[in-house]
């Protein structure tokens, strides 16, 4: 998953990109609750990786409630959560 978030917009959104490895399929919303049903599609013992940039980042100023309840949503449903600062995985121009 990629989170965004253009913090210096006048009404930032965060907007949630989701890529299926096994199907190829990419989901694309600023629906959190949307975003939240795509990942519960996730198989138990799954894995939901966290892309990021390594300059400033996709997501600064973004409220972290978001990720935390994306976190609680996967230990729920029992997919394994690789999004914090040690497992993000940087992706660098």
């Amino acid at each position: 998953m990629m989170v965004f978030y253009e913090c210096w917009l006048p009404n930032p959104v965060p907007r949630f990109v989701l890529f299926a490895h096994d199907s190829g399929e990419i989901v694309r919303t600023t629906s959190l609750e949307a975003f939240k049903q795509e990942v519960s599609r996730i198989p138990a013992g799954g894995t939901l990786r966290c892309f990021n940039t390594c300059a400033g980042g996709t997501h600064s100023g973004l409220d972290p409630s978001i990720l935390e309840e994306m976190e609680a949503l996967c230990r729920q449903t029992g997919i394994v959560f690789l999004g914090g600062d040690e497992e993000i995985i940087c992706v660098c121009a």
